[in-house]
């Protein structure tokens, strides 16, 4: 931002102002909006510097998405290997159940056989 500063003296000057006083104030007035307030070119660089600090951020966003994907994908290939445990498991035990049942029923069919054949010895 540029200040005329001999305009705002003379203006000062118009209006009633010492000219001594109109060219201490519009030179303070020059000097503090210079320090104080951020010109065009201020605020590009200040905007560039945050267009790159978003970009950082937009890439690492989709780093994360993807991450994020694998996992879920990884977590439904493990439900898929859970589930198949279970129906191993499952399988397993039924056939356990079903080996006991024919051994129970097995030794019953002896236990039968062999009495029928000690009654058929005795008489």
């Amino acid at each position: 931002m540029t200040l005329d500063v001999l305009r705002m003296r003379r203006r000062l000057q118009d209006v009633g102002v010492p000219q001594e006083q109109a060219e201490v104030f519009a030179e303070e007035v020059a000097h503090i909006l210079s320090s104080q307030v951020a010109t065009k070119a201020d605020l590009q660089e200040l905007r560039n510097e945050m267009n790159g600090k978003f970009a950082g951020v937009d890439g690492k966003i989709a780093e994360l998405a993807t991450r994020i994907a694998e996992l879920r994908n990884e977590m439904a290939e493990l439900r898929n290997e859970v589930a198949d445990l279970k129906t191993g498991v499952t399988k397993w035990v039924v056939g356990l159940i079903v080996a006991i049942m024919l051994g129970v029923a097995g030794m019953s069919v002896a236990m039968v056989w062999s009495v029928f054949r000690l009654a058929s010895a005795l008489g």
